[in-house]
């Protein structure tokens, strides 16, 4: 069995960290705060923006997540939390003897900058249009231009579950009426699938320097609340304070193709948005 360093133990990477302790392999979780962190994950403490906490990470690491967070959604934040901190990270295991034998970067979609609705996969231009996307970039290319390890970088699309229920909520809050103007794409993954294809890739054989990491079918925003408020039961939205329609976040408009990571033997467990959502409505319907 391997040993396993999940450097930014968060959400996604405890759901990780179970299914791989599971199946007997050694796993380490590295982050600032390590009380929610839960056994049998070994919990480090580890802030990746200080190269001199580093040492607390055992030798003979053979796999490495990297699943950042940074604290703000601004540049020196992403600079710190992605840039920086996978700087150290590379540099720490430079100096080991023992070098990992691949390391799996978590990335975003906002590496790409199309706006029209276009196709993207793997192979596509990036040009990021924000900072969010531009320092992801540039993390991605340290990682893959690193000689340390092989790498693959992971870039998920909007990812939701039944704690993150962000469109949801704007529902029940209410929207505006002209949310039927909201037409830019949105490329979504239920946290479950997103987990998933992380714990996936790392048993394939033939692991590709990049993967799209959404499901199969991108829907425009307008379609996903139209969706939403029927399958919430309520029949029309109204007129409230809802800033969806002035964001400055969603400057692009793309759709990704996920043929690669469907290739490589992945099966979705929640193939489109509506199985993922429908899953989320029927157990906050059975809480409630």
């Amino acid at each position: 069995m391997a040993k396993i360093l999940i450097a930014g133990c968060g959400k996604i990477g405890i759901k990780l960290g179970l299914k791989l302790a599971e199946e007997n392999h050694d796993v380490f979780g590295a982050r600032r705060n390590i009380s929610e962190i839960p056994a049998p994950i070994i919990p480090l403490t580890v802030d990746f923006s200080i190269p001199d906490t580093l040492p607390a990470i055992p030798g003979a690491i053979e796999f490495v997540y990297i699943i950042l967070t940074p604290e703000k959604f601004d540049d020196d934040s992403y600079k710190r939390s992605y840039v920086e901190a996978t700087q150290n990270i590379l540099k720490y295991f430079e100096k080991k003897k023992e070098k990992p034998l691949h390391i799996f970067f978590i990335s975003s979609t906002s590496v790409y900058g199309q706006k029209n609705g276009e196709w993207v996969d793997e192979n596509s231009e990036t040009v990021p249009l924000g900072f969010s996307g531009t320092r992801m970039l540039e993390a991605e290319q340290l990682i893959t231009q690193s000689s340390i390890a092989g790498a693959s970088c992971i870039r998920f699309g909007g990812i939701y579950s039944s704690k993150r229920t962000r469109q949801i909520d704007r529902i029940q809050k209410g929207i505006s009426k002209n949310y039927h103007d909201l037409i830019n794409y949105k490329n979504l993954i239920n946290e479950e699938d997103a987990v998933g294809i992380l714990h996936h890739l790392l048993a394939e054989p033939n692991k590709e320097t990049h993967y799209l990491a959404v499901d199969n079918e991108p829907v425009q925003e307008c379609d996903l609340l139209e969706w939403l408020l029927t399958e919430l039961k309520l029949s029309t939205a109204h007129e409230c304070s809802d800033q969806s329609l002035s964001r400055k976040r969603n400057l692009t408009n793309k759709r990704c193709n996920n043929q690669r990571i469907r290739r490589s033997g992945y099966k979705f467990s929640f193939p489109t948005y509506k199985e993922g959502y429908r899953s989320i409505i029927e157990k906050l319907a059975a809480s409630a």
